[in-house]
Protein backbone atom coordinates (compact mmCIF):
# COMPACT_ATOMS: atom_id res chain seq x y z
CA UNK A 1 0.00 0.00 0.00
CA UNK A 2 1.20 3.74 -0.07
CA UNK A 3 3.18 3.24 3.75
CA UNK A 4 5.18 0.63 1.55
CA UNK A 5 5.55 2.89 -1.26
CA UNK A 6 6.49 5.80 1.24
CA UNK A 7 8.63 3.84 2.80
CA UNK A 8 10.88 2.68 -1.10
CA UNK A 9 10.53 6.72 -1.82
CA UNK A 10 12.79 7.79 1.59
CA UNK A 11 14.84 4.68 0.92
CA UNK A 12 15.83 5.88 -2.85
CA UNK A 13 15.14 9.40 -2.84
CA UNK A 14 18.67 10.42 -4.18
CA UNK A 15 17.29 8.31 -7.07
CA UNK A 16 14.42 9.90 -7.82
CA UNK A 17 13.80 13.02 -9.93
CA UNK A 18 10.06 13.52 -10.12
CA UNK A 19 7.03 11.85 -8.10
CA UNK A 20 3.92 12.37 -10.37
CA UNK A 21 0.76 11.77 -7.62
CA UNK A 22 -2.68 10.31 -9.45
CA UNK A 23 -4.69 10.98 -11.02
CA UNK A 24 -2.36 11.41 -13.75
CA UNK A 25 -3.18 12.84 -17.69
CA UNK A 26 -0.55 11.75 -20.19
CA UNK A 27 0.19 15.94 -20.85
CA UNK A 28 1.67 15.52 -17.27
CA UNK A 29 3.56 12.23 -17.75
CA UNK A 30 4.89 13.86 -20.88
CA UNK A 31 6.00 17.06 -19.07
CA UNK A 32 7.35 15.21 -16.12
CA UNK A 33 9.65 13.17 -18.41
CA UNK A 34 10.66 16.48 -20.47
CA UNK A 35 11.48 18.27 -17.17
CA UNK A 36 13.99 14.77 -15.79
CA UNK A 37 15.33 14.76 -19.22
CA UNK A 38 16.14 18.48 -19.03
CA UNK A 39 17.31 18.06 -15.96
CA UNK A 40 20.18 15.41 -16.77
CA UNK A 41 21.04 17.55 -19.91
CA UNK A 42 21.83 20.72 -16.80
CA UNK A 43 24.75 22.57 -18.15
CA UNK A 44 27.47 23.27 -14.94
CA UNK A 45 26.37 26.76 -15.02
CA UNK A 46 22.24 25.74 -14.69
CA UNK A 47 23.48 23.59 -11.88
CA UNK A 48 25.30 26.15 -10.17
CA UNK A 49 22.33 28.68 -10.45
CA UNK A 50 19.45 25.63 -9.54
CA UNK A 51 22.05 25.24 -6.16
CA UNK A 52 22.01 29.00 -5.52
CA UNK A 53 18.17 29.25 -6.01
CA UNK A 54 17.50 26.28 -3.55
CA UNK A 55 19.10 28.41 -0.77
CA UNK A 56 14.98 30.34 -1.19
CA UNK A 57 12.09 28.66 -0.34
CA UNK A 58 10.29 28.79 -3.66
CA UNK A 59 8.19 26.31 -5.67
CA UNK A 60 10.64 25.32 -8.73
CA UNK A 61 7.69 23.78 -10.86
CA UNK A 62 6.19 27.17 -11.80
CA UNK A 63 6.88 29.60 -15.05
CA UNK A 64 8.38 32.36 -12.01
CA UNK A 65 11.12 29.85 -11.19
CA UNK A 66 11.91 28.94 -14.88
CA UNK A 67 12.30 32.95 -15.57
CA UNK A 68 14.30 33.81 -12.82
CA UNK A 69 16.59 30.70 -13.85
CA UNK A 70 16.72 32.46 -17.27
CA UNK A 71 16.99 36.01 -15.90
CA UNK A 72 20.20 34.82 -13.75
CA UNK A 73 21.42 32.59 -16.76
CA UNK A 74 21.30 35.68 -19.30
CA UNK A 75 22.63 37.62 -16.89
CA UNK A 76 25.85 35.57 -15.74
CA UNK A 77 26.69 36.08 -19.60
CA UNK A 78 25.57 40.23 -19.60
CA UNK A 79 25.55 41.72 -16.78
CA UNK A 80 24.28 44.95 -18.61
CA UNK A 81 20.86 43.23 -19.22
CA UNK A 82 20.02 44.89 -15.73
CA UNK A 83 20.08 48.17 -16.91
CA UNK A 84 16.36 48.62 -18.62
CA UNK A 85 15.18 45.22 -17.65
CA UNK A 86 11.75 45.54 -19.82
CA UNK A 87 13.62 46.61 -22.55
CA UNK A 88 16.98 44.13 -22.54
CA UNK A 89 15.97 40.94 -20.39
CA UNK A 90 12.70 40.44 -20.63
CA UNK A 91 12.25 40.60 -23.90
CA UNK A 92 15.11 37.76 -24.25
CA UNK A 93 12.83 35.76 -22.04
CA UNK A 94 9.86 36.18 -23.59
CA UNK A 95 11.12 34.92 -26.92
CA UNK A 96 12.37 31.65 -25.16
CA UNK A 97 8.74 31.31 -24.59
CA UNK A 98 7.52 31.18 -27.47
CA UNK A 99 6.92 35.30 -27.61
CA UNK A 100 4.80 35.42 -24.26
CA UNK A 101 4.51 39.50 -23.62
CA UNK A 102 6.92 41.15 -21.62
CA UNK A 103 4.57 42.25 -19.09
CA UNK A 104 3.85 38.61 -18.26
CA UNK A 105 7.54 38.13 -17.84
CA UNK A 106 7.55 41.08 -15.46
CA UNK A 107 4.47 40.18 -13.29
CA UNK A 108 6.15 36.55 -13.13
CA UNK A 109 9.26 37.69 -12.47
CA UNK A 110 7.73 40.15 -9.31
CA UNK A 111 5.16 37.56 -7.85
CA UNK A 112 8.14 34.82 -7.83
CA UNK A 113 10.63 37.64 -5.87
CA UNK A 114 7.14 38.48 -3.90
CA UNK A 115 7.16 34.81 -2.69
CA UNK A 116 10.49 34.41 -2.17
CA UNK A 117 10.23 37.30 0.28
CA UNK A 118 7.28 35.70 1.65
CA UNK A 119 8.62 32.04 2.54
CA UNK A 120 12.24 32.66 3.07
CA UNK A 121 13.26 33.92 6.44
CA UNK A 122 13.96 36.79 7.30
CA UNK A 123 16.86 35.84 8.77
CA UNK A 124 17.83 34.06 5.67
CA UNK A 125 17.27 36.65 3.29
CA UNK A 126 19.38 39.09 5.58
CA UNK A 127 22.33 36.55 5.74
CA UNK A 128 22.21 36.48 1.48
CA UNK A 129 21.97 39.79 0.89
CA UNK A 130 23.58 41.48 3.53
CA UNK A 131 22.50 45.12 3.42
CA UNK A 132 20.89 45.71 0.47
CA UNK A 133 17.47 45.49 1.38
CA UNK A 134 16.41 48.35 3.01
CA UNK A 135 12.50 47.79 4.97
CA UNK A 136 11.85 44.52 3.05
CA UNK A 137 12.16 46.06 -0.14
CA UNK A 138 13.56 42.81 -2.00
CA UNK A 139 13.29 43.80 -6.04
CA UNK A 140 13.69 41.12 -8.77
CA UNK A 141 16.68 43.26 -10.23
CA UNK A 142 18.22 43.34 -6.43
CA UNK A 143 17.36 39.48 -6.43
CA UNK A 144 19.21 38.47 -9.66
CA UNK A 145 21.92 40.92 -9.27
CA UNK A 146 22.79 39.14 -6.18
CA UNK A 147 22.73 35.91 -7.29
CA UNK A 148 24.66 36.44 -10.31
CA UNK A 149 26.99 38.00 -7.86
CA UNK A 150 27.71 35.37 -5.34
CA UNK A 151 27.80 32.65 -8.44
CA UNK A 152 30.38 34.67 -10.27
CA UNK A 153 32.19 35.18 -6.49
CA UNK A 154 31.83 30.72 -6.54
CA UNK A 155 33.23 30.07 -9.58
CA UNK A 156 36.51 32.66 -8.87
CA UNK A 157 36.62 30.53 -5.71
CA UNK A 158 37.04 27.69 -7.84
CA UNK A 159 39.83 28.15 -10.42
Amino acid sequence: GNSECMRNIQKYQSHIDLIIPKPYSTKRILWALGEIINKNKMTKMEKLVEEELQKFEMNNITMGYRYMTDAILFTLKDETLLKRMQDNLYPKIAAKYDNVSVINVKWTLDKCTTSIKRYTSKNKIKEYFLNDTKKNNLSTKLFISTVVRNIKEKQKETK
